[in-house]
């Protein structure tokens, strides 16, 4: 979720996923119970060495069911993933909780985040532990500009202010409008503050590098567990590979309750609530343009 620190302090990037996605084309109907008693199977397990040499229709039929519960399984990981693809994209808004990790040079980066975001729109507040050094940050995106405030820590890091910057603009509204000039500061500052844009860099992309684990419990509501390795290599600066495990509600929503990646050096969760229910931020009085420091 909070790709947009990343992006202001090591450079990350990851391809939009949510609504452009190809997946396939699922009919909602097919897929309105993908699970009748709330568990999900995992993986097929098959071992030639467990048939016996002279048991040839029975092998048969085993090898046909492994290959029936596999295409079940794609079918209902596929359901799934359109579905809430489906209802995220008709939600308005949508409570977060954001903890990371980033391990630097005899270090590491700590963080958190909590606040609202919409399809438009987005508030946060942070918390960032970098060393010795602790930075405070509220972030507002309003009207496709973005604001920020707090210390120089948080200005720096969360915003991507230069240190005379955030030295002048300590503790103040600072605006960022979406121009040409602003364009690389504002993509930092507003980062993946719109439900569209956080869910671009979490929502699963390949069914081929993903599968069905067991049902957990997030908050008391049973959920999906979705789980494998993000595709392809997302950052230049971070190896391939990034674990990701990813939890839909259940009980028929199909929303998502929380999304946890992970790779060497770097762990994020992010828990959901509140969907369309979360408050929508407003816009600060008064702010000075980052123009004008």
């Amino acid at each position: 979720m909070q790709l947009h620190k990343r992006k202001a302090y090591l450079g990350l990037t990851v391809a939009g996923v949510l609504l452009g996605s190809t997946l396939f084309m699922v009919v909602e109907a097919e897929a309105a119970s993908p699970a009748s008693n709330g568990q999900v199977s995992g993986h097929v397990i098959s071992q030639s060495k467990h048939f016996t040499k002279g048991s040839t229709a029975s092998k048969k039929t085993l090898v046909k069911k492994k290959s029936y519960d596999s295409k079940n399984e794609v079918q209902k990981l596929s359901n799934i993933i359109a579905l809430t693809r489906k209802k995220v994209a008709q939600e308005k808004s949508v409570s977060v909780k954001i903890g990371a990790s980033f391990a630097i040079n005899k270090g590491a980066i700590l963080e958190h985040s909590n606040g609202n975001i919409t399809e438009i729109s987005g508030e946060l507040q942070d918390t960032i532990v970098i060393g010795k050094k602790t930075g405070h940050l509220n972030q507002i995106l309003s009207h496709k500009v973005a604001y920020c405030k707090g210390n120089v820590v948080g200005l720096e890091y969360g915003c991507g202010l230069t240190a005379a910057q955030a030295d002048k603009a300590t503790n103040k509204w600072v605006a960022i409008p979406d121009t040409k000039q602003n364009s690389s500061l504002y993509k930092s500052s507003a980062g993946d503050m719109t439900i569209g844009a956080a869910f671009a860099s979490l929502f699963p992309s390949s069914l081929t590098s993903y599968h069905l684990a067991k049902n957990i419990y997030i908050n008391k509501i049973n959920a999906y567990s979705i789980v494998g390795t993000v595709p392809g290599s997302i950052s230049s600066t971070l190896p391939k590979g990034i674990s990701e495990e990813f939890y839909v509600a259940a009980n028929g929503s199909y929303l998502p309750l929380r999304v946890q990646l992970t790779t060497k050096g770097v762990g994020e969760l992010v828990d959901f609530s509140n969907w369309g229910k979360a408050q929508a931020p407003g816009q600060p009085q008064q702010s000075v343009n980052i123009n004008k420091l």
